[in-house]
């Protein structure tokens, strides 16, 4: 008698895991080859019939389904989706005509994956290898008709060899500690890579005793993406001095090593960017992200001051509007004064006199008057570094 109903017992686990399965095959079959029609779409092939469903369970995956039961799978689908939108991030929709079935809402609209998919491709990251399997999962969550549509990029960063590739998973490692030291608000110290005249590269050593590396420890607030490379945001502070402590400072993930999070911070202690704002002078704006990423151009080094510049066209007649509008979007106020074309933008100096240095046939700063001079001054040196006779000539 007990025997029976452990076989009745293990019957009936049986049934409930072939539901379970059943369920979740229907499901992976209607985002396989099931696709929200357009507006104007009256095409019926968008939706799967009970008919074709039983088909491809069978065919597919050897399940003997009746349509009774595909019909309560779908609707239990519906049922979990309408309860738990969270959770169950789908919508399985019918025509007019109620005959069919079609995922209708995905994890992501096609648009989302173009832009994840156009993002991991040009990332200098990830390797070609890597960034094809990560499209892959990205697109394998529509149909294969959808999938069609999204357009087929080519990869324009170079193969990586095995060191690259180590290279790679190092980075990700220096991630993973990075953010575990933001979460628990922790210290890092690490070793940072510098080049040599040659390019090789090396640890950059210590001022004082060159024969020891030097070490960072910085507290950790930010990762960030820019132009495809990754960078910690943090607070380095390098000298006892007010000054110095109140700035935020990038360093880049990938020249990062021997990254640990510093467990018993006997030399100093994590300072929260509360703390950076509050060294601010009275002038100061206090540090937000957002504010970070959108008046620095370029990431890179200590942070340095915010400017308001004004510039003007060098040519009133093809302004080249286009190349403002490309560097700093809405941020640039652009207007016409005396027939000639200007703007005002307000970006953190040092990559301002950058910008002026090479869009300097197009635009000229007018003002403030000091930074003018700065811009002079680093042209004239970059002038006086030119007509320096080359030791090699």
């Amino acid at each position: 008698m007990a025997n029976k109903r452990k076989d009745e017992n293990a019957d009936e686990g049986e049934i409930k895991a072939k539901k379970k399965a059943s369920l979740l095959l229907i499901l992976k079959i209607l985002e396989k080859y099931s696709n929200e029609p357009s507006k104007d779409d009256k095409n019926s092939d968008c939706y799967l019939t009970q008919a074709q469903i039983i088909d491809i369970l069978e065919n597919e995956y050897g399940v003997k389904l009746d349509r009774k039961s595909v019909s309560n799978s779908i609707l239990l689908l519906q049922r979990l989706s309408n309860k738990y939108p969270e959770d169950f991030n789908f919508e399985i929709s019918q025509p007019d005509n109620r005959i069919g079935y079609a995922i209708t809402k995905r994890t992501f609209e096609l648009e989302e994956a173009r832009l994840l998919d156009d993002s991991i491709y040009s990332s200098k990251l990830i390797n070609r290898h890597e960034a094809s399997e990560l499209i892959k999962k990205i697109n394998s969550t529509f149909s294969f008709n959808q999938q069609k549509s999204l357009p087929s990029l080519s990869i324009h960063h170079e193969e990586r060899k095995s060191d690259k590739n180590q290279l790679l998973k190092e980075t990700l490692l220096n991630v993973q500690i990075i953010t575990e030291a933001i979460n628990e608000k922790k210290r890092v110290i690490f070793n940072y890579i510098g080049f040599d005249n040659s390019g090789n590269k090396m640890l950059r050593r210590a001022t004082k005793d060159p024969s020891k590396y030097r070490k960072y420890a910085v507290s950790p607030y930010y990762l960030v993406n820019n132009n495809g490379r990754y960078y910690l945001l943090c607070n380095y502070k390098r000298f006892k001095t007010a000054d110095e402590s109140k700035y935020v400072s990038a360093f880049r993930i990938d020249y990062m090593e021997h990254v640990l999070i510093l467990e018993n911070d006997e030399d100093g202690r994590y300072r929260t960017i509360d703390e950076v704002n509050a060294i601010k002078d009275e002038n100061d704006v206090k540090f937000d992200i957002n504010n970070y990423l959108a008046t620095h151009m370029y990431i890179f080094g200590d942070d340095t001051e915010l400017i308001n510049a004004k510039f003007k066209s060098t040519n009133p007649k093809r302004s080249k509007v286009d190349v403002v509008k490309d560097w700093f979007g809405d941020k640039a106020k652009i207007y016409e004064m005396d027939g000639n074309c200007y703007f005002d933008v307000t970006i953190d100096k040092n990559s301002l006199i950058y910008w002026s240095m090479q869009y300097g046939e197009d635009f000229i700063p007018v003002a403030p008057s000091y930074f003018v001079e700065e811009v002079k001054e680093a042209l004239q040196k970059r002038m006086d570094l030119l007509n320096k006779p080359s030791s090699n000539s």
